[in-house]
């Protein structure tokens, strides 16, 4: 699915949930951005970005388990390897999105949200220049199960011989 600009958003960055109820909430919020929604965490990864589209995966953190993250971090890998720029927010543990909005009110996801987006926006810095490249941790510390796992994944953008290359490391460390 390609999104067919309607109008100026005051965020230049995709906002991709599999919940419906989560863009909801940010729109309650005042959140002004592209927002897309799958029916199923599964199809997040069949969104077709454009070429350098800045793109934020809202995943809830209230039911998670290894096969969710790993569907999440799959997703953001394949968006990554489309040529998007790609980074992923989730609430408190044991949250989702609209739970957050109830509960502790739009300025709590706006303060969670906007900063997220903001990242995404300042990683638009590529310049023409060869081999500059562009770093953005994009994947938050989430717990499962009790145990804490630190996911990171570094997305480098560098321009070679004229053309946009990204190259996409995940690592991981887990204390169970």
């Amino acid at each position: 699915m390609h999104i067919k600009e309607q109008r100026q958003y005051d965020y230049d960055v995709t906002i991709l949930s599999a919940e419906g109820k989560a863009i909801s909430s940010f729109q309650e919020a005042g959140i002004d951005s592209r927002m897309v929604y799958s029916s199923n965490v599964n199809n997040l990864k069949y969104y077709q970005p454009f070429q350098g589209e800045k793109i934020l995966i809202a995943a809830n953190n209230d039911k998670q388990n290894k096969e969710y993250v790993s569907t999440i971090n799959e997703a953001a890998k394949v968006l990554t390897s489309k040529g998007a720029i790609t980074s992923i927010v989730v609430p408190s543990k044991g949250e989702d999105f609209n739970e957050m909005l109830k509960n502790k009110g739009a300025i709590a996801v706006k303060e969670l949200m906007i900063p997220e987006i903001m990242k995404l926006i300042n990683t638009q810095n590529v310049k023409t220049e060869p081999e500059q490249i562009v770093k953005a941790d994009i994947a938050p510390k989430l717990e499962l199960d009790g145990s804490a796992e630190d996911l990171k994944i570094e997305c480098k953008l560098f321009i070679h011989r004229g053309e946009l290359q990204n190259e996409l490391y995940i690592t991981a460390h887990s204390d169970v």
